[in-house]
């Protein structure tokens, strides 16, 4: 059986990137011929989620990219890709308009809807694709046999009404024990800064507190909202030290809270899962996510977070004690985590064994190989257990 995966690019860091990346892996487990088309791999990985590569240049213009992508396809479709494929898995741009052609090649094809963040506050040039992005979406998503959100609010805000009703939309949430699915890429050696500062921190008597994924100074991101809540917080716990993933020339600082401040640059996957181990409590001050992995991290590991009550949050939180309304309740709620006035611990270790189960990668698999259901049926292609499986090794 031949799988195609395609997306932009399959870069193991990226969230998008790292999902078909694990579908890839797994299918290829279960027997399955699995090739990837896009533009940007990471080589030191390819050989654990793929057979072959097809690696195709980008466009002159990014906004040209979906029509560049379909010309591709078309043009080497009888080529270099070598025929029909049994399953076609797409992680969307740049391959909405290549729909057509996919249909052509193959009888099924997914496509694994993260969802489209808002452009409110982002560079216009960003506005631009997105708003190209919607449209592509509402003129294309109805072609599509299957369509797996990450979310139910995904499926719900932009998976059902892009596809205008015409076919059966699935949510499936991802897995968050991907650090398990694939030995670490990275070939230089591994920097542990990051994780010494932490422990000064520590040391020092800081109580840290991650603010869980990456910074942006402007957009939905609404990452300076968390010195606001910083600010609240050291009122009752002035030992709180809030993390940063970012270089401080990134970051803006507020002047009072400099000493309070402390800024990681980019650890590796690695390094920053022991550092959540680390770490007293974590917040994410975003308003909108389409699942919010960092956030599931901390709460597999057993850590609070500290999360809006909007889009997939609530979702992926564990107990809806976890859930802000605004930044003064969030102040609240990680001040009395920082004073130990709360019993959020046992919220966490009650039910973590079966949120682990439910944010697993084999839950998302078999979720995923029930939904698709006939390409994944054929005889080469039978269900495995990943625990009895090895890592393949890389080519």
């Amino acid at each position: 059986m031949r799988v195609l995966l395609c997306h932009e690019r399959f870069l193991f860091r990226y969230g998008a990137d790292r999902v078909l990346m694990i579908i890839g892996k797994r299918l290829m487990e279960m027997g399955c011929r699995v090739e990837a088309l896009g533009t940007h791999f990471d080589d030191a990985t390819t050989g654990f989620f793929t057979h072959r590569v097809h690696r195709m240049e980008g466009p002159g213009k990014y906004g040209a990219f979906d029509d560049h992508a379909r010309e591709w396809i078309d043009n080497n479709r009888k080529t270099s890709l070598g025929g029909p494929f049994d399953l076609i898995i797409s992680g969307g741009w740049p391959f909405f308009s290549s729909i057509g052609l996919f249909r052509e090649i193959a009888p099924t094809v997914l496509f694994v809807d993260c969802g489209v963040v808002p452009g409110e506050g982002l560079p216009s040039e960003t506005r631009v694709i997105l708003d190209q992005l919607r449209e592509l979406r509402r003129r294309w998503l109805p072609d599509f046999t299957h369509i797996a959100a990450n979310s139910e609010f995904v499926r719900r805000t932009q998976s059902e009404p892009d596809s205008g009703g015409r076919l059966e939309t699935r949510a499936i949430l991802n897995g968050c024990d991907h650090m398990e699915e694939f030995p670490d890429p990275t070939t230089e050696p591994a920097s542990t800064q990051a994780l010494r500062t932490v422990y000064r921190v520590i040391n020092e008597g800081g109580f840290p507190v991650i603010l869980l994924g990456r910074f942006e100074g402007r957009g939905y991101k609404n990452s300076p909202a968390a010195f606001r809540v910083l600010r609240h917080v050291r009122r009752v716990a002035p030992e709180t030290r809030l993390l940063v993933l970012d270089q401080p020339s990134g970051i803006g600082i507020p002047p009072d809270l400099v000493e309070a401040t402390v800024p990681l640059g980019f650890p590796s996957d690695r390094e920053l899962e022991s550092i959540m181990h680390l770490c007293g409590a974590g917040i994410s001050v975003s308003l909108w996510e389409g699942f919010n992995l960092p956030i599931a991290e901390m709460y597999r590991i057993g850590r609070p977070a500290l999360a809006f009550d909007l889009a997939a949050h609530p979702e992926v939180v564990p107990d809806p004690w976890f859930l802000c309304r605004d930044e003064h309740e969030m102040a609240g709620k990680l001040g009395a985590i920082a004073c130990g006035l709360t019993n959020q611990h046992s919220l966490l270790s009650r039910d973590i064994t079966a949120y682990q189960i439910r944010f697993s990668w084999n839950r998302f698999m078999d979720q995923l190989l029930d939904y698709v259901g006939g390409p994944l049926s054929s005889p080469g292609c039978s269900r495995l257990d990943r625990r009895e499986i090895q890592p393949t090794p890389a080519t």
